[in-house]
């Protein structure tokens, strides 16, 4: 039946009644909308799936490639597969965001950015699952170093993000012009801006590249399939509205592998947890926090606290930092492992030595020798991570260079080569 206004009139005293009823009510945590029980009170979310559902909050973006693009992602399978990497992480990330009151469709940016792979690198050098640039990361106060990458932490990573975009969105006043700054740059964007007006759309910022405006595009389809998975034929994988993950700090010194199997943890699994991890140990100088199942982190603090009631040590391995040049061949004959322990963790060009004041990982059992002395680990939170030698049979230079610029080569016999020089855009044998 069609009702005309007045025919409903008197329905609106009642309606303001109960509205206000309701606004009485406490709402659950991590509950902005949703079913009604009760005297207008919320259905919790059934699980963390509902719950980003609620908290999206941004405007639609009225753009058909959205429609196409989700349709493209699932016929691929990746909600399935991404959202099986992201289940364990998402109630810690939307607590995370709640707790900032923020639009949860921020957490769809690792979604996009990394498909939730810690490990993730891009042609131009980001990191890690929010995909993060050296030069921002440190701008971000994220560390970087021989120990641990902060890029690839999910609590750092995802703090840091978090921190930026909300700068972002206080600089440009809208959130989807801070998720395109997050992508293009806020340069970019302010640079648009100038051109269009200060006062329009995101959709209205032609001038933006097309890279960025198809940025925008894949987050709003992870956030339709997110909010009506069924009509895309998605099953998203179980996600309960629970803490499944705690936080276990460090105050010792530990390897990975004792970590993991304190927790009950294949190795594997411990990193996927704690990707910024790279080495063979944690050091507790650092102060880490380790993220670990429930169960998992109930059984690394029982094991950290009977080491300590022991005074056990749980590092096998240490860092040194050399105060000469030196092969890998000879300091494994000085600290009586083999090359290959050495190199396992501390990876160098075969034929060429490690730099002088170079930190490696090194078993705890070697002598102490008068050219390694222990690093400070006050220093990791300021040590660069070393770029890689790379091993080229010939190469061609656009201007002379000396060969040992980086490190210095020797022959088979470990004796040191006399330096040389390679004329310009002349070609000599590594």
């Amino acid at each position: 039946m069609a009702w005309s206004k007045t025919h409903h009139a008197w329905l609106i005293p009642i309606l303001l009644a109960l509205a206000l009823q309701g606004c009485s009510h406490t709402l659950p945590p991590g509950a902005n909308s949703g079913a009604l029980f009760g005297a207008g009170e919320l259905l919790p979310p059934n699980d963390v799936w509902e719950r980003m559902r609620r908290g999206f909050q941004l405007p639609d973006l009225a753009d058909a490639a959205v429609q196409t693009q989700a349709e493209r992602l699932a016929a691929h399978g990746l909600p399935e597969r991404v959202g099986a990497r992201a289940a364990p992480l998402l109630y810690w990330m939307v607590a995370e965001a709640e707790q900032r009151r923020l639009p949860l469709e921020l957490l769809l940016l690792p979604f996009v950015e990394s498909a939730f792979q810690p490990h993730a690198k891009s042609p131009v050098g980001a990191h890690g699952p929010w995909q993060f640039m050296a030069e921002t990361a440190r701008d971000s106060r994220l560390v970087m170093n021989r120990v641990h990458d902060d890029r690839r932490s999910w609590q750092a990573a995802t703090r840091a993000a978090l921190d930026l975009l909300q700068r972002l969105n206080a600089h440009f006043g809208d959130w989807q012009l801070a998720m395109a700054a997050y992508n293009a740059g806020p340069g970019r964007v302010d640079q648009a801006l100038r051109r269009h007006g200060r006062h329009v759309r995101f959709q209205d910022l032609t001038t933006l590249p097309q890279e960025t405006r198809q940025y925008l595009v894949q987050l709003y389809a992870w956030r339709a399939i997110i909010q009506t998975s069924q009509r895309y034929g998605v099953m998203l994988p179980t996600a309960p509205n629970l803490p499944v993950l705690d936080e276990v700090p460090v105050v010792q010194d530990i390897d990975v592998a004792v970590a993991a199997r304190l927790a009950g943890l294949p190795e594997a699994r411990f990193r996927q947890f704690n990707p910024a991890f790279a080495g063979p140990m944690i050091p507790a100088a650092i102060q880490p926090r380790l993220l670990l199942p429930t169960e998992a982190a109930d059984h690394l603090q029982q094991g950290l606290a009977e080491a300590r009631a022991e005074s056990r040590s749980l590092a096998h391995w240490s860092l040194k930092r050399l105060e000469q040049p030196a092969t890998a061949m000879e300091l494994a004959q000085s600290w009586q492992v083999t090359p290959g322990q050495l190199t396992n963790w501390n990876p160098v060009a075969m034929g060429y030595r490690y730099q002088a004041g170079a930190m490696l990982f090194v078993p705890r059992r070697f002598p102490a020798q008068p050219d390694a002395g222990e690093i400070r680990y006050a220093a990791l939170l300021t040590e660069p991570v070393p770029r890689p030698l790379p091993v080229k049979r010939k190469s061609r230079t656009a201007r002379a260079q000396p060969l040992q610029a980086r490190a210095i080569r020797v022959n088979y016999r470990g004796q040191t080569a006399r330096p040389s020089r390679i004329k310009r855009g002349g070609t000599g044998k590594i």
